[in-house]
């Protein structure tokens, strides 16, 4: 293929992730705001390093790169005012489980990829994805409970 058209289809092929990489960033960060934020910030990012290697999943690769960018906010010690309690108030999860449930369940990655992306062993993201189920359905129960 020639180099214009594989520019041209990685463009096309990161715009068509933007939804996801927004979903993506809210299990991140603590605002609708940061979160788009972060998507502008990584996709420039990824255009800057250029398509990935053909043997790479785009979305996983571009998750990574996030989850990248998230952490040297972090390490720079940029945390905006009551973060932790914007992100409990939108996320009925456990601390830390929002990302690799989300990568499971609604992205249909394997347990794998989703290690992958999130740097971590592919037992700890059972052990979040776990929590997160156990969250909601404990979630469901009480609701079920208030309405009986």
């Amino acid at each position: 293929m020639h180099p214009a058209a594989e520019s041209h289809n990685f463009m096309k092929d990161l715009v068509a992730l933007l939804p996801r990489l927004r979903r993506f960033a809210m299990t991140l960060c603590p605002s609708p705001s940061a979160a788009d934020d972060m998507v502008g910030a990584v996709t420039l990012r990824a255009l800057a390093h250029g398509q990935p290697a053909a043997d790479i999943r785009l979305d996983a690769w571009v998750y990574r790169l996030m989850r990248a960018l998230r952490q040297e906010t972090v390490d720079q010690g940029y945390e905006p005012p009551d973060a932790v309690a914007a992100v409990s108030r939108s996320i009925p999860l456990p601390v830390g489980t929002a990302p690799a449930f989300l990568l499971v369940n609604v992205e249909k990655f394997r347990y794998e990829v989703a290690a992958d992306v999130l740097g971590i062993a592919r037992e700890q993201v059972i052990r979040q994805v776990a929590e997160a189920r156990l969250s909601f359905a404990a979630a469901e129960t009480k609701t079920f409970e208030k309405r009986a």
